[in-house]
């Protein structure tokens, strides 16, 4: 197959005989090709069996077209996750005809399957930050001798309760949900020319006037706050500049994408209040 973003050439080539493929491009978007056979000397009749498929890269037309052709939408290495969830957006955009609300509830679902990790990563950096004062005087008290910081460390870890590790596992087990949901929504064609409310006609698109992604950005600064982390100065100052750099790197991205972060980001400053209201 040869394809663009949303929309594919391909043949399934069912033939006795698999052909050469030659294909040449010329600038960005032209590209022209063809098949040759080499017919052996000892057959006299040989069947040519194709069947071609011009057209989006919808799951459900290219699997009708040939069930190999679904792989032709490529949702990436944890593609195991992307079709699981691009069929719970179909499934919301049947009931509510809208893909932006279809997105939103998504979201939602997506982000309670995820809560009980979140919750378990949030209370493990909670503890660390309460430590954190007394992790630094050992650090003063044993600075020249690793052996015995290193055995007081651990003992004040296990006394309140803190471990590193259950804050960072949680965030690890959701990337790949992470990596899925960039996938979907960066590559479904239900999203091609679909329009959301009022100035946001095609959820493809960046949004025309970064209504979205000022939005998405302030929620994702406002979360970083509300973030249990190290108390260190600089440490802070480096967690905020990468939140505000990957923030103006999400700018010119789909009005989808931006509005599965902000959405997110809401999610995650709801549940991180009543979090730190619950002592």
């Amino acid at each position: 197959s040869v394809d663009t973003h949303y929309f594919t050439r391909a043949i399934v080539d069912n033939s006795k005989i698999l052909p050469k493929v030659k294909l040449k491009f010329d600038g960005m978007d032209l590209a022209t090709g063809g098949l040759r056979y080499t017919f052996p000397a000892t057959k006299k009749d040989i069947v040519i069996d194709q069947r071609m498929y011009i057209g989006p890269k919808k799951r459900e037309l290219l699997s009708q077209a040939d069930t190999r052709l679904a792989g032709v939408l490529d949702l990436g290495f944890f593609s195991f996750i992307g079709n699981p969830i691009l069929d719970l957006l179909q499934f919301f955009h049947r009931l509510f005809g809208n893909w932006g609300l279809a997105i939103i509830l998504m979201t939602f679902v997506v982000r309670l399957l995820l809560l009980p990790f979140n919750v378990v990563s949030f209370k493990s950096m909670k503890k660390m930050q309460v430590i954190q004062p007394q992790l630094q005087a050992l650090k003063e008290k044993h600075k020249d001798d690793r052996d015995t910081l290193n055995q007081e460390t651990m003992r004040l870890m296990k006394e309140s309760g803190a471990n590193p590790i259950s804050g960072c596992l949680p965030m690890l087990l959701q990337f790949p949900v992470f990596i899925a949901l960039f996938q979907v929504l960066g590559n479904a064609i239900e999203l091609y020319q679909a329009p959301f409310f009022m100035w946001i006609d095609d959820l493809s698109v960046r949004d025309p006037y970064f209504v979205l992604p000022v939005l998405m950005a302030v929620t994702m600064v406002l979360q970083q706050k509300l973030t249990p982390t190290n108390p260190d100065p600089t440490t802070k100052k480096a967690m905020m500049f990468v939140t505000v750099m990957f923030s103006a790197l999400l700018v010119f991205y789909p009005s989808g994408l931006a509005l599965y972060i902000f959405v997110g980001s809401l999610f995650s400053i709801i549940q991180q209040l009543i979090l730190m209201r619950d002592k």
